[in-house]
C-alpha cells in the first residue's frame, strides 16, 4: 500500500512539475492534483505501524526510530499540498509548488533509502 500510495502522489505531481516548469498555470488542474496529494499523504500516516519495518526496502529505519519526525515531515508535506491547492495565480503557483517539492524532497532525504 505504502509504494502504491507514493505512486499515486508522484502522478499527482508530474503534471504541476510540468506547468511550473513550462510556466503555465491551471487553477483546476493545480487544486484537483494537489487534493490527491494531500489525500495521499494523509493515508501515509497510517501505513507504517509498529512491526511494519521490513515491509519494503525504500523505507528508512528512522520512520519507526523517529516516528515522530517523520510524522511532522509528512504533515509539512501534506500541509504544502494544500496551500498548492490554494494557488490562485502563476506566482503563487511557482512558490507552492517549490515549497511542496522541498517538503517532499527533505522527507525522502530523511527516511527513504535510494534503491
Amino acid at each position: 500500500d505504502r509504494q502504491a500510495v507514493m505512486r499515486q502522489i508522484s502522478r499527482a505531481f508530474r503534471p504541476l512539475a510540468d506547468m511550473a516548469k513550462r510556466n503555465r498555470f491551471d487553477a483546476a488542474e493545480t487544486a484537483k492534483r494537489s487534493a490527491e496529494i494531500a489525500a495521499g499523504l494523509d493515508r501515509f500516516k497510517d501505513l507504517f505501524p509498529a512491526g511494519s519495518e521490513h515491509a519494503d526496502h525504500a523505507a528508512g529505519p528512522d520512520i519507526w526510530s523517529d516516528h515522530a519526525g517523520f510524522e511532522k515531515a509528512r504533515a509539512k508535506a501534506s500541509a504544502a499540498a494544500l496551500t498548492l491547492a490554494q494557488a490562485t495565480d502563476a506566482t503563487a503557483f511557482r512558490d507552492a509548488v517549490a515549497k511542496l517539492g522541498a517538503a517532499c524532497k527533505a522527507c525522502h532525504h530523511a527516511y527513504r533509502i535510494d534503491p
